[in-house]
């Protein structure tokens, strides 16, 4: 919310492009990823992209080493990009799930504020949905799909994801060994089948009845 990530570098292209070139001159003879924050929809992914296009143009005319092949992602946080997210996933390189943003967005809680903290549910059957409408659009564009934010770590959202394709997931360093381990550990045919039963479900208490969650 508010004038930040993306928003605010569009409004003032002349940082973010002096940003951009200086990612495009460090990641020289790298694989340089590029992801854009806050994105709302298509026109602000295609926004930021020229403007790196246009930083590119400017180091190629200074004669300056930078990465001429850079991957341009897209984070998916806000709901308006999860509605427009199968035309991201034909533009971008690859897109990230913000799952925490995400989640307070679509459902309209502020998971710092005690009153409502309790209606922050990431097994929420919105949520679920969200995500594997995410999932899907990456597949049939070849789009990577990866997952940030604490529902990577969760051992119950890590065999939903496993089941609805997703395989790639950013964690605090202190995770890895748990998370990798609990994904060697899984059956990745009885992890769809049991996502595909998730998602018939239909109201909140039905996931949690299923997942044997108790009520928060």
């Amino acid at each position: 919310m508010g004038l930040r990530a993306l928003r605010y570098t569009l409004k003032h292209p002349d940082v973010f492009k002096a940003q951009l070139r200086a990612l495009l001159r460090a990641g020289a003879h790298t694989d340089l990823r590029i992801m854009f924050p806050l994105v709302s929809g298509l026109d602000d992914f295609l926004a930021a992209r020229d403007i790196a296009y246009q930083a590119m143009e400017e180091l190629e005319k200074e004669k300056l080493v930078y990465n001429g092949e850079p991957k341009f992602g897209a984070m998916v946080e806000l709901p308006s990009a999860v509605m427009m997210v199968e035309h991201l996933a034909e533009e971008a390189n690859f897109l990230s799930i913000g799952s925490n943003d995400l989640v307070q967005y679509l459902l309209g809680v502020d998971r710092t504020n005690e009153d409502v903290e309790e209606l922050y549910r990431v097994f929420h059957p919105a949520v679920l949905m969200a995500f594997k409408k995410i999932a899907d659009a990456g597949r049939r564009a070849r789009c990577p799909v990866s997952v940030c934010g604490d529902a990577a770590a969760n051992p119950e959202m890590l065999r939903f994801f496993i089941g609805i394709g997703i395989d790639i997931f950013s964690v605090d360093p202190r995770r890895i060994d748990f998370v990798r381990q609990l994904i060697q550990s899984l059956d990745a045919r009885e992890a769809r089948q049991r996502a595909n039963s998730i998602l018939k479900l239909r109201t909140d208490e039905e996931v949690r009845r299923f997942l044997h969650i108790e009520a928060g």
